[in-house]
């Protein structure tokens, strides 16, 4: 997935400890000690998985060309995961045929077990030595301020990158997500899945509260926090699925959104008016899928690029501070009654 596409799986991270401008001017040097491995150095096995840095404009230059690798001030590279596959069904179908000619040469009617393993083996290495590579790439943006966003909503990759980057910079990357949010106030989380309880008082203020600046829109995908329950998930889609039955039962029975499709205006973002939107869903990790920004009017690449980083930036201000707002206020009193009143009268 591109930075550019319309569509954006974005994560948020910050470095421990802050981020300078030396250590911005100097990353690059940094990264070329990680760098990913040419394809034709990858070896010719099953078992080499690659992750190192490539260009952020062109993620076949493993040099890190600066020009590739540079957009203003803000660092643009590409984590690069590159591993050999053999297709499965093509190694199955030249298996079937060392074995067709094993029985018929043989004049035999089952294959050993000994033999039907080097005669896999065989296919394998046969395979092998024309093995393309696979390439997964992950956009990630260093700002000069420090902050960090890639292209990815996978945990996997997300823990990727954070191994990738403490090897690099022999300094902690830390996912931006409820846990993280709350450390950083030292705050304690009493909820059982509080990303699951936030965003399901998002859909609960977006019902009582006209003002809010965001909708929580169709489809709902609610499921049960104790797994002892008969029914775990609950899906509604539609207009009106907001006040469907089975939305209504699932919060009765306290199913939480495991996901949240959101609108969000740029009304209370900063520099931002009511007609410019943010569409996405919220992940239970606090990335963002399908992420669709307000419309560019930038035609410069490089200015569109850091007018694309902005709105990123803003909407992500905007969640972390919805999360402070919420976790302040469900240690509050009355929290609990507020919520199971809304649910009596919904």
């Amino acid at each position: 997935m591109n930075f550019e596409d319309k569509k954006l799986r974005v994560s948020a991270f910050r470095i421990n400890g802050g981020w300078s401008s030396d250590d911005q001017a100097g990353a690059l040097e940094l990264m070329r000690t990680r760098r990913a491995l040419k394809l034709d150095e990858l070896p010719f096995d099953l078992e080499t998985v690659d992750v190192g840095w490539a260009g952020g404009k062109v993620e076949l230059d493993v040099e890190l060309k600066e020009e590739n690798c540079t957009v203003g001030e803000e660092l643009y590279l590409t984590m690069r995961i590159a591993k050999r596959t053999i297709p499965a069904s093509v190694a199955k179908a030249l298996l079937r045929k060392k074995v067709a000619d094993y029985l018929r040469d043989n004049n035999a009617e089952f294959v050993p077990t000994k033999v039907r393993q080097e005669l896999k083996e065989e296919v394998l290495d046969q395979l092998l030595r024309h093995a393309v590579p696979t390439l997964k790439s992950v956009w990630v943006v260093i700002r000069p301020n420090g902050a960090v966003y890639a292209g990815t909503v996978s945990d996997t990759e997300r823990d990727q990158l954070m191994y990738l980057f403490q090897q690099t910079f022999k300094r902690e990357l830390v996912a931006l997500d409820v846990y993280s949010l709350a450390a950083e106030e030292n705050a304690e989380l009493d909820c059982e899945c509080p990303a699951f309880e936030f965003m399901t008082d998002l859909f609960r203020r977006n019902e009582q509260d006209q003002t809010v600046d965001f909708d929580v829109i169709p489809p709902f995908d609610l499921v049960a926090v104790e797994m002892d329950k008969l029914c775990t998930r609950a899906l509604a889609a539609g207009d009106s699925a907001a006040h469907s039955r089975e939305v209504r039962a699932a919060l009765d029975e306290g199913k939480l959104l495991k996901k949240a499709h959101l609108l969000v205006t740029g009304t209370y973002l900063g520099g931002y008016s009511e007609r410019d939107c943010w569409k996405f869903v919220l992940n239970r990790n606090f990335s963002m899928t399908g992420l669709e920004l307000p419309e560019s009017e930038e035609m410069e690449f490089a200015a569109r690029f850091v007018e694309r980083l902005e709105m990123i930036e803003a909407v992500f201000g905007w969640l972390h501070g919805q999360f402070a707002d919420f976790r302040r206020r469900v240690t509050a009193p009355g929290y609990a009654e507020t919520k199971a009143a809304w649910l009596q009268n919904r």
